[in-house]
């Protein structure tokens, strides 16, 4: 299988998704917690830990790809 010259990684924009992810899963659980949806915001509390390890992930993948990412979407 051969790749474009110019191909481009999606590590950025997963990223960026990864931490609006975490952010709205954060406050999500938080607010259903206090409200006292505990099985609500208790399962949204564990997508934000999977949001975490996705970070993990994706900066272990960033290191191994060649070049510099600087902007968003390249």
């Amino acid at each position: 299988m051969t790749e474009p010259s110019e191909a481009r990684s999606a590590l950025n924009l997963r990223g960026f998704l990864a931490a609006f992810g975490f952010v709205t899963c954060l406050a999500g659980g938080w607010f259903a917690l206090r409200s006292g949806a505990s099985a609500v915001g208790l399962a949204l509390l564990a997508l934000a830990l999977v949001a975490v390890v996705d970070f993990v992930v994706i900066g272990r993948r960033k290191r191994r790809e060649p070049g510099r990412h600087e902007t968003l979407f390249e």
